[in-house]
């Protein structure tokens, strides 16, 4: 089975990001912690340890560009480090249960398409969209087919911002 560990944006934040690009919102749109590629179980992939030693934070989608011509993404901006630190614990945590991850720095990004050639609209360049909170990890299966389709095996909860209550 083919998983990964990512955070979503809301469907706020995903909505504003399609309205900037002329395009339907898709649920799948994530930002990926760790890709742990084929697995034979979710189980050993407990993050609960990983993920409750970190606060919920915000992001918000700001600006995009492309991977050498074949990716196109857009940004992140707001509580980035958050998130570089969550991702770093997140990856300590699968590697620790054997999962076998790509050795590469973390570029926090939400991935749009793939494919030859993808040029960034300026829409996008120039997107700003509004704050998302970020209060949960999931773990996800990754469907390969004509659409991939994604299904949330777990989530894993952040440690509540003071003054709010866990969710």
């Amino acid at each position: 089975m083919r998983l990964f560990v990512a955070v979503r944006p809301t469907e706020q934040a995903r909505t504003a990001l399609a309205r900037a690009l002329r395009r339907p919102a898709d649920p799948r749109w994530h930002v990926t912690l760790a890709f742990l590629g084929e697995q034979p179980a979710p189980e050993p992939f407990d993050l609960t340890a990983a993920t409750a030693g970190h606060q919920g934070f915000s992001l918000r989608v700001e600006g995009g560009g492309t991977f050498h011509g074949s990716v196109l993404f857009a940004g992140l901006a707001g509580d980035t480090e958050a998130l570089q630190h969550l991702a770093e614990d997140v990856r300590a945590a699968c590697r620790d249960a054997g999962a076998l991850i790509e050795d590469r720095p973390f570029h926090p990004h939400l991935t749009l398409a793939r494919g030859k050639g993808l040029r960034v609209a300026p829409a996008l360049r120039e997107h700003r969209g509004p704050d998302w909170p970020v209060t949960e990890v999931e773990l996800v299966r990754s469907v390969l087919g004509r659409r991939a389709r994604h299904e949330v095996l777990a989530r894993f909860p952040l440690a509540a911002r003071p003054g709010e209550v866990a969710g």
